[in-house]
């Protein structure tokens, strides 16, 4: 395991165990105000028990394992290709592809709740969101061998140019 993800999963952890909750019965419950007991506004700090720390410390529940397996895989899946990319001095191309992937996202959904359905299918927006990426990404290798614009600039063209469209279709 190498230092930046132990890094990460420390991260996880004290954000996990972390003691500060808000009481949330002070902003949905509107019949303590009328009870007398407090005020809708009421922002006050309720500390965690140490049984909730251990609850969270332990992985009991089940959203913290969730939590907890998702962002380790993201965190190693990301510094891997993050490592890589960094190395081949690419490392725009991430957030390049990033965006390139979102008009993608939108036509998908636009074009699902044309044809009747709600627009949240995960493999319609997958579908989308992997054209146009790989959509992006050709651009800028063609932006990049047919004129003399250097990659970074490629990049930050795509970048751009399909973030932009993404918000037009919005």
């Amino acid at each position: 395991m190498n230092v930046w993800m132990r890094r990460s999963l420390c991260l996880v952890w004290l954000v996990l165990a972390s003691g500060l909750t808000l009481d949330a019965a002070a902003f949905h419950d509107h019949s303590r105000s009328a009870q007398g007991q407090g005020s809708i506004t009421d922002r006050s700090i309720e500390w965690p028990t140490q049984d909730d720390i251990l609850r969270v410390v332990l992985l009991k529940d089940y959203n913290t394992r969730l939590v907890v397996v998702s962002a380790s895989l993201l965190g190693t899946a990301c510094g891997l290709i993050g490592g890589f990319l960094l190395l081949r001095k690419r490392s725009l191309m991430g957030d390049t592809l990033s965006h390139a992937t979102l008009p993608g996202i939108c036509l998908a959904f636009m074009v699902m709740t044309a044809v009747g359905g709600s627009g949240k299918a995960l493999g319609g927006l997958l579908l989308g969101a992997g054209l146009t990426g790989v959509l992006g990404f050709v651009t800028v290798l063609v932006i990049r061998s047919v004129t003399r614009i250097k990659d970074d600039a490629a990049m930050g063209i795509v970048l751009s140019v399909f973030f932009g469209l993404s918000l037009i279709h919005i």
